[in-house]
């Protein structure tokens, strides 16, 4: 079965849908994001999220020390990911796979897509940059060269030419 997660709220825009292909299949999670704050398939970890003009919108918090994590949980597999978003003030973000059962890499993080200004990124965490042995030696002033060498075809980074407030 071949699962279609939509995501087209991603930092300000109206619903989110994730529905299996084809089109037959039942809905697996869907937001049209009415309430005054995020309903409860969404688990903020770090960060502040709310609902403004039927908009979910994502904040970084300081204190946090780390971005600004909302989760929902879907299972899926052999997934084409879909999404709208705008920068509204923010430098980019991410939007991250995980599967908090996976104990190969640090936090479950399978894969990404990274998206600034100036380019989206894709990555794969599974065996690239979050893979445990790897994460370990980047931090490593000894081992970072070695590991940057295994990092090789992990990732794909293409550039672009966004702008503030555009949607994307």
């Amino acid at each position: 079965m071949r699962l279609l997660n939509q995501i087209t709220t991603m930092l300000g825009l109206p619903f989110l849908t994730v529905v299996a292909e084809p089109k037959q299949e039942p809905i697996l999670f869907e937001d049209n994001f009415r309430l005054s704050k995020p309903g409860k398939n969404w688990q903020i970890k770090t960060g502040a999220f709310g609902i403004c003009d039927g908009r979910l919108v994502g904040a970084e918090k300081p204190e946090d020390g780390h971005g600004a994590v909302t989760r929902t949980p879907v299972s899926f597999s052999d997934t084409i990911m879909e999404f709208s978003f705008r920068l509204d003030g923010a430098k980019g973000f991410n939007l991250v796979i995980n599967d908090q059962k996976c104990k190969t890499v640090h936090a479950g993080h399978i894969c990404r897509v990274e998206v600034t200004l100036r380019s989206f990124r894709l990555s794969d965490d599974k065996e690239g940059a979050i893979r445990n042995d790897i994460f370990a030696m980047r931090r490593d002033p000894k081992r970072k060269q070695e590991a940057e060498k295994l990092l090789v075809g992990r990732s794909k980074t293409v550039r672009c030419g966004l702008k503030q407030g555009a949607v994307v």
